[in-house]
């Protein structure tokens, strides 16, 4: 128990990070900087702003520590999952942190459904491989951008859009008007990953390269700096 609880403290950079993030939000309306996340109007503004004062209070780092604490199930990624992780995400991922739950018999019992909290992978039996890459994408989405990927997560779900990004016609179109994959909203840049990542590894066919390199050209936007 002791090895896993060190795992989820964070480097004092990251740490350093969330204030930054707090202060950029809050001079965001009179001063844009391009690599912050951006809020499209009042309201969503003011739930990212509530996200980053959060942040600066442990919340996710409370969370993964009680779960750790109360749920012996909750365990470290395995191999295999190890594997994918490295294999999507290179050294931008904290593979570190990242905990596996899939014996989360709330709601993804009944409902077959993941879902992630903080860098927490939450399940029910088993998962196909492209769609752990989508959970992977999530826990990036935290480790990136912190609390705030809940806000922008549930606003996905409950958009028009939702996880739908307009599959190859989307991307051509998005590509063209120099759409990048942070442009899209958070379910949709999972839902792209998952994709990505289930082209790169179908077996039996060939996947025309013109294809492929659309999705690559989104992927390679994961290990753009912030």
């Amino acid at each position: 128990m002791r090895s896993k609880v060190s795992k989820i403290t964070m480097p004092i950079s990251l740490l350093l990070n969330r204030y930054k993030r707090f202060i950029i939000h809050l001079i965001n309306p009179f001063y844009k900087v391009k690599t912050h996340l951006p809020s499209n109007n009042i309201l969503i503004w003011m739930g990212d702003l509530l996200c980053y004062f959060l942040d600066l209070f442990f919340i996710a780092e409370f969370f993964m520590l009680s779960n750790i604490l109360v749920k012996r199930d909750i365990r470290k990624m395995d191999e295999k999952e190890m594997a994918i992780a490295i294999a999507v995400f290179k050294d931008t991922l904290l593979t570190s942190h990242v905990f596996i739950d899939d014996t989360a018999s709330f709601l993804t019992k009944k409902h077959n459904f993941a879902y992630v909290s903080f860098n927490l992978i939450n399940w029910w039996g088993n998962m196909r491989d492209e769609v752990f890459a989508h959970e992977l994408m999530h826990v990036y989405q935290f480790q990136k951008f912190g609390f705030v990927y809940i806000f922008r997560a549930v606003l996905a779900q409950h958009s028009k859009a939702g996880y739908d990004y307009g599959g190859i016609e989307g991307l051509t179109l998005a590509r063209e008007n120099g759409t990048t994959l942070f442009d899209f909203n958070f379910e949709q840049q999972a839902s792209i990953i998952e994709h990505y990542y289930a082209l790169c590894h179908i077996k039996g066919r060939t996947i025309p390269e013109d294809i492929l390199k659309l999705y690559h050209d989104f992927y390679l936007q994961i290990f753009s700096k912030p």
